[in-house]
């Protein structure tokens, strides 16, 4: 049991074994025709039946879980914070709670707000609009050790949902014992080709046999191995 469940006077699943459980279900569920968006109206009971399912649940926890590695710890916890209080004892809007981030993330980053962290975009793409991306990575050992370059790749998992979004994501680059040597950070951005470079990361690229996408799994995202690294 985990630290955080130290004080209460009965036994709990760890939360994060059950997220991680239940995400293979918003998977399937993204890659069948019958996907649709995180977001929707409920007008009646027989709507609200039909969203007991692996897109609002798992898909859903998943989003927030992209949304908390996105913006930080520190901004999160804040936009929180100022939510509950301000909302207590009333009813509250999705752009209510995504309006709170935006207004502690400003206030950190004032004009040089980097374009992931316009929330609007977040909402729109994220939750309000369906569809499952693929990432696969895309390199040579070669220009791996001459030149720390390589490339990710965005795709989607259906064609009739072509929106690319952006994710935050650890890369992992792992020798010949399947030994983690390094896990770089970078944002995948809403395009189709993401250039990364890791010459200025302290490890050696000479032993690297396998990069794999996502190590962490913030991201709620396809992996699609290149050929060396699910030959190895």
């Amino acid at each position: 049991m985990n630290d955080q469940y130290g004080n209460l006077s009965f036994n709990i699943d760890d939360a994060w074994c059950m997220f991680n459980m239940r995400k293979g279900w918003g998977y399937r569920a993204d890659q069948l025709d019958s996907t649709h968006p995180i977001y929707g109206e409920v007008p009646d009971l027989a709507a609200a039946e039909s969203i007991f399912d692996g897109i609002t649940y798992s898909k859903g926890a998943a989003t927030m879980r992209q949304l908390y590695a996105l913006i930080g710890r520190e901004v999160f916890s804040e936009s929180m914070k100022r939510y509950f209080n301000k909302f207590a004892y009333s009813n509250a809007t999705l752009e209510d709670l995504l309006g709170t981030m935006q207004t502690v993330l400003n206030e950190k980053n004032g004009d040089n707000m980097p374009a992931e962290l316009h929330l609007e975009n977040f909402n729109q793409t994220w939750i309000k609009t369906a569809g499952l991306n693929t990432v696969n990575c895309v390199w040579d050992k070669e220009s791996l050790v001459n030149s720390g370059n390589l490339v990710l790749k965005q795709g989607v998992a259906l064609e009739a949902y072509p929106t690319l979004r952006y994710h935050k994501m650890r890369v992992g680059f792992y020798d010949e014992n399947a030994k983690l040597l390094a896990e770089p950070e970078l944002i995948l951005q809403n395009t189709g080709e993401t250039q990364m470079n890791v010459s200025s990361c302290d490890f050696d690229r000479s032993k690297v046999c396998a990069v794999i996408p996502n190590v962490g799994d913030m991201r709620f995202i396809k992996i699609i191995l290149d050929a060396t690294s699910l030959e190895f």
